[in-house]
């Protein structure tokens, strides 16, 4: 008898206390990992768009190379009938941008934040034009292609796409050291409109929005792929 009782003893339940106890431990160690995982989270989108921007840069060379033509859509990299020598597809036919309506040159919740992507194509080869504005951006050519990334505001009113993100894509791809002010100079622009970025005037000053200004409205980060002088 007195065995049984020790073991009744031994095998009692947790008090309140300890199970309070294990409850606020679980709580400390989510609020230290939640965070750090959350960053995570967000630096695999990062990491994700710029391969996208690294594929899209290739691919548009290579039908550049084949055809003397930067696509205007997104089926011009998949499924072309049309274009002489064309000999894609310079992107998977699997790729997240296949999901494209191919009349327009808007691939639809194709970034890694399920926004759009648009294609910016000048295919013109004698007007001079200019990837964002005259002074800081890149100038003077004849033909050239930029994909604009699509930065729509949340029903909160916040970005779906973080500033910071951005930031991190234009200073780790960017050729321009301005990093200081670096959203309107160089290879990587953002913008408040979402209109081409390829002008034979260049963009006005206003066109230009700040990563440390609270955007009003949809913006753009504009990348300039590739062109020719």
């Amino acid at each position: 008898m007195e065995k049984r009782k020790r073991i009744k003893k031994r095998i009692k339940g947790i008090t309140l206390i300890e199970l309070l106890v294990v409850v606020a431990i679980i709580t400390i160690l989510a609020a230290i990992l939640l965070p750090y995982i959350g960053n995570k989270t967000e630096d695999a989108k990062i990491s994700s768009m710029e391969n996208i921007i690294a594929t899209m840069r290739t691919a548009t060379l290579l039908m550049f190379n084949d055809t003397s033509m930067f696509p205007t859509n997104w089926n011009d990299l998949i499924n072309n009938t049309t274009l002489t020598n064309w000999k894609g597809p310079y992107i998977s036919r699997g790729y997240k941008l296949d999901n494209t309506n191919s009349s327009n040159d808007t691939a639809v919740n194709a970034s890694p934040w399920s926004t759009n992507l648009i294609l910016f194509a000048d295919n013109d080869g004698t007007t001079q034009e200019y990837f964002g504005a005259t002074t800081g951006g890149v100038s003077k050519f004849s033909r050239a292609v930029a994909l604009g990334i699509v930065n729509t505001l949340s029903t909160g009113g916040q970005p779906l796409i973080p500033l910071t993100s951005l930031q991190k894509i234009d200073q780790d791809l960017d050729d321009s050291t301005l990093l200081t002010n670096g959203h309107d100079t160089g290879y990587i622009i953002y913008l408040n409109i979402t209109t081409t970025p390829l002008t034979t005037t260049g963009l006005a000053a206003g066109s230009f929005q700040a990563y440390n200004t609270a955007p009003a409205g949809t913006t753009m980060l504009a990348v300039f792929l590739n062109g020719v002088r």
